[in-house]
């Protein structure tokens, strides 16, 4: 539908590109070991979402398609970032990520929290 949307008001480019950029953040995940589907990815593809107003709009507009639901895509990514600082998070990237990855998590982690 917002294909279609896109192509009937001369944004199949803009189009494109988000399209890129969503198979790239799926490829993304997979590399850290984390599903393709659920609230990380949702985070993750509002951020996208951010990024292509034209596509998006602002919940104000009324020729565009509706804006995504963002008070439930902040509170996931909220949810997210408590589970991140757990032992058991930890845990499961030092099993799940490469150890490249895995360094980088714990950097992260690090610069987010001080632990």
């Amino acid at each position: 539908m917002l294909k279609e949307w896109a192509n009937n008001n001369g944004l199949a480019d803009v189009y494109t590109a988000y399209e890129a950029d969503v198979d790239a953040m799926v490829e993304g995940l997979q590399a850290e070991g984390l599903p393709t589907s659920g609230s990380t990815y949702e985070v993750r593809l509002a951020a996208i979402r951010e990024r292509y107003p034209e596509l998006f709009g602002d919940e104000d507009e009324q020729d565009g398609p509706p804006a995504a639901d963002h008070e439930g895509m902040v509170k996931a990514h909220q949810e997210y970032e408590e589970w991140e600082r757990t032992e058991e998070a930890r845990a499961f990237m030092e099993k799940h990520l490469p150890p490249e990855a895995y360094q980088e998590f714990l950097r992260t982690r690090f610069e987010k929290t001080g632990d």
